[in-house]
């Protein structure tokens, strides 16, 4: 069974293995706001560390990126990364968690009964 990989990680990896420009998509999906983000998965790509699917796997996710290059080898840095989906994520998590709260039964107050006549 073949796993798709994203068109934008395709161009991030066509950049490291290729030499191709880096498009803005790259830059924004996946955190790269310095030099040093490029390289750290520029490192964990060429080290073998990161394969496509890995990579492919924490797009747009600048908590799974850090944690992923920050746990390997070939990065003794400690990069964050941080990308334009982080904080719509954070703001899904959060409405998730009040959409789940607000349609939970709710407690039946005196003022809802309807005094018996």
């Amino acid at each position: 069974m073949s796993t798709q990989i994203r068109p934008v990680t395709q161009s991030l990896l066509r950049t490291i293995l290729q030499g191709d420009e880096l498009t803005e998509a790259v830059r924004v999906d996946f955190g790269l706001d310095t030099s040093a983000h490029f390289f750290a998965l520029r490192d964990a790509v060429l080290s073998g560390e990161v394969d496509a699917p890995r990579l492919d796997a924490v797009l747009g996710d600048g908590k799974e990126l850090t944690k992923m290059v920050n746990h390997l080898n070939c990065n003794p840095q400690g990069v964050v990364f941080k990308t334009a989906y982080d904080e719509l994520f954070a703001q899904y998590q959060r409405d998730r968690v009040g959409e789940k709260r607000s349609h939970s039964p709710r407690r039946k107050r005196e003022r809802d009964y309807e005094p018996e006549i």
